[in-house]
């Protein structure tokens, strides 16, 4: 009996030829060579036998004992020679090589044999073997290698030979398993990004599929090769976790014969070409605009409907396309940044969408790991000129660094991400080339209009008056023309308090289930891609890949929405919770972030006090602060943050948060003390004229105030940036708490001050000559210091 359709198989030899599939070998698969004995490659309870007749023993097939056994009387190296003969290859059958003629994202195998590798070497395929105890620190980004489970021969020594071979009793029992390896978190990875999961060789016996396959989430892309006489008990096995093509491993091999392996490099694969199905007859419902609004649900193509047609409430077109698509005539680079919640992400697709009309080949990044090089050469030769988007593009600096060296004029990139992260990364890459960014964070008048007449529409306000000029004046002078303050504050009304509570109840019942839904949420709001394989990992479980959680999210929860993430986490999770399942992501980053992008930010931000404030309930914030920068470096694989300075300006920061500010002192002295040559103490400068101004609030000597403000306006005033002004613009509450407290002469020296940067902001604004370069630091600053100049009547 088949248990596949001809168009099963069709449908996989295409998957095949594309070279992306995941190839799982097993012991069937070295049936078909035979070993330097002249004998086939044995299986285990061969193998065990082989052992014990080498030492005149009995071991009716227990491995265990057999390799136990052996050892009592002979040494390792002894056995390693002995195996060495049994799992080296003499030769092999030719069908195999219709099989390893195909490149795939990667191999996997429980096999400790050389056969894979005698294969593709006849094959002149180049197929790097390691074991699963290398780390993938030094091949996660290269693909088509070989990585074995359970030990690899020609890489067996007697050093290794408990650890990484997996053949003795000790081995097995080892923490070190196949799910505890190093490579067991990339292994998910690449169940995920594959298009095919492929078994050739498996018995279900060969390894615990379950743990392999979870609770089946890869169901649909997944084959078994199996022998052509499979009984019905072991079909019904194999169906839970995949197709069966129960046709033998020789006959798949003729049938692969006629395939020919797509090594075209015509095909683009890290990025994909943006193009539009218009419909013009969408329906966009309430529900539509709700669920985009408060739950970052976005429909590409209710979005060009709403754009093409103004009267259908959907988005806002926003004043500053035209702008950016005026300078990427200008600028082969152009950044797009913006504080969470603010609207970058329908942005970048309502760009996509316009710079799409205008005639621009429009590309996107979708694969994080795979090779870009080949993809930017194929874009360079498209006749008309290309523009790139790349999203979160802090995240993927190798490619931005290439495509800075390749500048071509026929690819022009646009670049998003947050602030913070662009802020840092703009000033330490890109000074020596021409650019141009745009922020995104305020609002225009007419865009404010607009919002209201969307919210108005769909009847979301609540609480808020009726009167649109009133909610008007609200978002400009209490929001800064923020939509992620307005959005804020909607979650607090009790309509929408009440549907987000109903949302969240089953997912916070149990611990499994409840620390699931915080990564998803944690990962969200620290702005990675959402895959299971790394929401497991940072849950510490398996939940996510269960198929009853799958259901439950999928159908009432859907949820893209950082600010939407970040109340949810302050309102339904306690701050004991947080605090405890933050500090185990942070060490668990340890273990990943010298190869994973995705960790290295989870790291990067969870060590940031302005990332952990926002997220910490309002009435428990003070001791979380001080509790979590204290227990960090008490943590066993975090010891080495005692060394960095970043760190103690962090728990300073947190001790200012709490006022505790000769503690705060005690820490940026330890964090100025660690010089080192890779940190910018630009930071830390900050941070100290912050808290001399704190300590100047602190204070009702007239004279210590203002030798206090002079330390901070000396730190500050040596360079005028985003993050100097921040706190130039707290120089408005000293003036209201303490000026009175000046002397005559102070008085006028901090006026002359006030001016002098008054005006120095006035001209950076002039220079730059366009609002939206400007972000909302620097309005901020421009307005506290005309309040002071205005109350003296100097303007």
């Amino acid at each position: 009996m088949n248990y596949y359709t001809e168009n099963d198989l069709e449908k996989l030899k295409i998957l095949i030829s594309q070279g992306n599939s995941l190839l799982f070998i097993g012991a069937g698969f070295s049936t078909f060579a035979t070993n330097l004995l002249n004998e086939p490659m044995p299986t285990g309870r061969e193998l065990a036998d082989k052992i014990a007749k080498k030492n005149n023993f009995e071991a009716d097939g227990d491995l265990f004992y057999a390799v136990e056994k052996f050892l009592e009387k002979s040494s390792k190296n002894e056995l390693i020679s002995f195996l060495e003969e049994i799992f080296k290859t003499k030769k092999f059958d030719p069908i195999l090589k219709e099989i390893l003629k195909f490149n795939f994202r990667r191999i996997y195998t429980t096999n400790y044999d050389d056969v894979i590798e005698q294969v593709s070497n006849c094959l002149s395929i180049n197929r790097k073997s390691i074991d699963a105890e290398t780390s993938p620190e030094n091949y996660f980004k290269f693909l088509n290698i070989c990585v074995h489970i359970n030990g690899y021969i020609k890489n067996l020594n007697e050093n290794n030979f408990d650890k990484s071979f997996k053949l003795s009793e000790n081995s097995y029992l080892e923490p070190d398993s196949f799910e505890r390896s190093k490579w067991w978190y990339s292994f998910k990875k690449d169940l995920e990004a594959s298009n095919a999961i492929i078994f050739v060789g498996y018995s279900l016996y060969d390894i615990e599929i379950k743990k392999l396959l979870y609770n089946n989430p890869f169901k649909e892309k997944t084959y078994f090769i199996t022998k052509t006489d499979l009984k019905e008990k072991e079909a019904f096995k194999y169906k839970k976790y995949g197709k069966i093509i129960n046709i033998g491993i020789k006959d798949f091999s003729k049938i692969l014969k006629s395939v020919a392996p797509n090594k075209s490099k015509n095909d683009l694969q890290v990025f994909k070409k943006y193009e539009i199905d218009i419909n013009s007859n969408i329906e966009i419902k309430d529900k539509d605009i709700d669920y985009l609004f408060t739950r970052g649900l976005l429909d590409k193509n209710k979005l060009i409907e709403s754009l093409n047609n103004p009267n259908k409430y959907y988005v806002v077109k926003r004043n500053i396309v035209e702008k950016v698509i005026e300078k990427i005539n200008e600028y082969n680079f152009v950044f797009i940044y913006s504080e969470f919640g603010n609207g970058k992400s329908i942005f970048m697709e309502e760009l996509k969408y316009y710079i799409y009309k205008n005639g621009y080949n429009v590309f996107e990044l979708i694969d994080y790991e795979l090779d870009f090089k080949n993809d930017i050469e194929l874009i360079n030769n498209l006749q008309n000129q290309s523009i790139i988007f790349i999203d979160r593009y802090c995240d993927n600096v190798d490619l931005l660094n290439y495509l800075k060296i390749y500048n071509s004029e026929k690819i022009k990139v646009i670049l998003s991400d947050r602030t913070s992260n662009h802020n840092h990364f703009i000033e330490n890459n890109f000074n020596d080339l021409k650019f141009y960014e745009f922020n995104l964070d305020m609002l225009t008048e007419r865009e404010i209009e607009k919002i209201i007449e969307i919210l108005f529409h769909i009847g979301i306000w609540g609480k808020y008056s009726n009167n649109k000029r009133v909610i008007k004046n609200k978002i400009i002078q209490e929001y800064y023309k923020q939509f992620s303050l307005l959005l804020l504050d909607i979650f607090e009304s009790e309509q929408i308090k009440k549907e987000i509570e109903s949302l969240v109840k089953p997912f916070i019942k149990e611990k499994n289930l409840k620390e699931t839904f915080f990564a998803i949420l944690l990962l969200n709001l620290i702005d990675v891609e959402i895959t299971k394989s790394l929401v497991e990992e940072v849950s510490g479980n398996d939940v996510i890949m269960n198929i009853s959680f799958n259901e439950l999210f999928g159908k009432d929860f859907k949820i893209n929405s950082s600010l939407l993430s970040k109340f949810i986490i302050s309102n339904y999770f306690t701050y004991s919770f947080i605090k405890e399942i933050l500090l185990k992501i942070v060490e668990k980053a340890q273990d990943y972030k010298k190869y994973d992008v995705f960790w290295q930010k989870i790291e990067r931000e969870l060590l940031r006090f302005h990332f952990i404030e926002q997220i910490i309930p309002k009435e428990h914030k003070k001791i979380f602060l001080k509790q979590y920068f204290e227990k960090l470096k008490s943590k066993d694989k975090l010891q080495w943050l005692k060394n960095e300075p970043h760190y103690w300006l962090q728990y300073a920061m947190a001790e200012m948060a709490n006022k505790n500010l000769q503690s705060a002192q005690q820490k940026l002295d330890t964090a100025y003390a660690l010089k080192s040559s890779k940190y910018d103490f630009s930071y830390i400068d900050n941070q100290q004229a912050r808290l001399y101004l704190l300590f100047a609030l602190q204070e009702n000597n007239g004279k210590k105030i203002f030798d206090y403000f002079q330390k901070a306006n000396s730190l500050l005033t040596t360079k005028l940036d985003r993050y100097s002004v921040k706190h130039i613009a707290t120089y408005k509450n000293l003036y209201k708490e303490k000026f009175r407290l000046f002397a005559k002469n102070d008085k006028r020296q901090f006026l002359d001050i006030v001016r002098n940067i008054y005006n120095d902001i006035l001209k950076i604004k002039q220079d730059a000559s366009d609002l939206y370069i400007m972000c909302n630091e620097y309005s901020k600053c421009e307005n506290a210091l005309r309040y002071i100049l205005d109350k003296e009547r100097l303007l």
